[in-house]
């Protein structure tokens, strides 16, 4: 089995092994996307909202090292200015390779990953706003009348809107933030879509056995010994 990090005698050139590393990447990422999907049904079924969040957000941040990998959705140039170029180069190959169009792929909205990852600055804005309330990480039910406080009453008498942070659609796995929405089941089915583009001889994440024992010396047999009474 091939090592990520070594190359293999039948590696045509140096280019197209490196673009395999990251088509392995991709593969890693979606397999990830899977394992998050599944839980998201389990947890839907369960009523279990912690996991349902949790299934959510493994989603997003899939598809986030994704679409950075192949630079969709991205605009304007990057914070990290080293490199930049051949950055842009390596993500257009990529594209290529895999037939990917920027404009229409799924994996490429960006809008309610980014409210995600930086809850923190919504959280500063609406604390600037004087709101004294949100809604956040409700889950719609199907089928089921929803009843929630559309606005409130601040200190001085005018009424303000509540701001909608993040909202689950149970029954079209559909995540919302303000009026910014993502299908997750239209990014979890583009996103297998694009890893049955790659080939199938670098498409295995696995290591082979005893690899992390030979290299780093962990997942040893004997028990490890605890700190001294």
């Amino acid at each position: 089995m091939e090592l990520a990090n070594q190359k293999s005698d039948a590696a045509p050139t140096t280019d197209e092994w490196v673009l395999e590393r990251y088509e392995q990447e991709i593969v890693f990422q979606v397999r990830m996307m899977d394992i998050a999907w599944r839980e998201l049904h389990e947890a839907r079924a369960a009523e279990d909202e912690f996991r349902i969040w949790h299934a959510i957000q493994s989603i997003l941040t899939a598809d986030a090292c994704i679409s950075r990998i192949l630079g969709l959705g991205q605009k304007g140039p990057t914070r990290d200015k080293v490199g930049e170029k051949a950055r842009r180069e390596r993500q257009t190959q990529l594209r290529r390779r895999l037939g990917l169009n920027d404009d229409s792929s799924p994996l490429g909205d960006r809008r309610v990953r980014n409210h995600f990852e930086h809850f923190d600055e919504r959280l500063d804005k609406w604390a600037k706003q004087n709101v004294p309330a949100f809604s956040d990480r409700d889950i719609l039910p199907s089928g089921q009348p929803w009843a929630e406080i559309t606005a409130v009453t601040r200190e001085d008498g005018s009424r303000v809107e509540v701001p909608k942070f993040r909202r689950f659609r149970s029954w079209d796995y559909t995540v919302s933030f303000h009026d910014d929405e993502i299908d997750l089941k239209r990014v979890v089915d583009a996103a297998s879509e694009l890893r049955n583009r790659i080939p199938g001889q670098h498409q295995s994440t696995e290591w082979p056995p005893g690899f992390f024992d030979r290299t780093f010396g962990c997942f040893r047999d004997d028990p490890i010994e605890g700190p001294e009474e």
